[in-house]
């Protein structure tokens, strides 16, 4: 075999790996939440769904706001801060609401080895344990899909758990809450993506606080019924 032939063959090898860690993972994502908009649809229903908590800045304030709207949500935690605040998680669990796994530390799918993203991911599932089912549903930190994620996803029998609408809550300028509230209700329904951890930042909390509020009403308002995420899978 020619150099050329050799260099070829090494360049197709290399977009080919390229193409399955990164290319195929998000044509699954965007499939996925073609599928999650389409339930969402049919359903006529809305998701509350927070990332990164449990925090005892917001955690306790939204789980009041939810309680005085007898409303139900699904919390995606990060195993770190499950250690620093497992009395929230075990009120979150005990007022009904749902849990789910968000990593143990969040890392950064393309800033970090494969194997320590899997390792991360398993150690997320381990300290969620008194929580959470082995199988229990998964968000990658950052949204960003990967293939040895989806891989060690599926030795478990796990869900991957998207989004259809991000509030945009972290953003540096955040959207007027009016955006999620006119997104939703064009949908008909729709997951909502929310952070209930920013340290040190009360507006954020106001903002999250407020969207949630005004979702409530909103989906009251619209005869949509307010879910948590299993229950939306649930229904076929």
């Amino acid at each position: 075999m020619s150099s050329v032939a050799y260099v070829t063959a090494a360049i197709v090898i290399a977009l080919s790996l390229v193409a399955a860690m990164y290319v195929a993972p998000y044509a699954i994502k965007w499939r996925q939440r073609r599928e999650l908009r389409a339930l969402c649809r049919q359903q006529r229903c809305v998701v509350l769904t927070y990332d990164d908590g449990p925090s005892k800045d917001i955690t306790p304030q939204l789980l009041d706001l939810l309680s005085s709207h007898r409303a139900r949500a699904t919390f995606f935690l990060r195993g770190d801060q499950a250690v620093t605040n497992p009395h929230l998680v075990d009120r979150i669990v005990s007022e009904g609401h749902e849990v789910g796994c968000h990593s143990a530390r969040h890392y950064h799918p393309w800033k970090t080895l494969p194997w320590k993203l899997t390792s991360d991911m398993n150690e997320g599932y381990r300290i969620l344990s008194p929580w959470i089912r082995p199988n229990g549903l998964f968000r990658p930190p950052f949204g960003k899909p990967f293939l040895f994620v989806f891989i060690g996803l599926a030795l478990r029998r796990s869900r991957l758990a998207w989004w259809t609408i991000d509030s945009g809550d972290t953003f540096s300028a955040r959207p007027p809450i009016e955006h999620a509230l006119a997104a939703a209700r064009a949908a008909q329904g729709g997951v909502i993506l929310m952070h209930d951890r920013r340290e040190n930042n009360a507006s954020h909390a106001q903002y999250v606080l407020e969207l949630t509020d005004r979702l409530l009403q909103m989906a009251r308002s619209e005869n949509l019924a307010v879910k948590r995420m299993s229950e939306l899978f649930s229904v076929r």
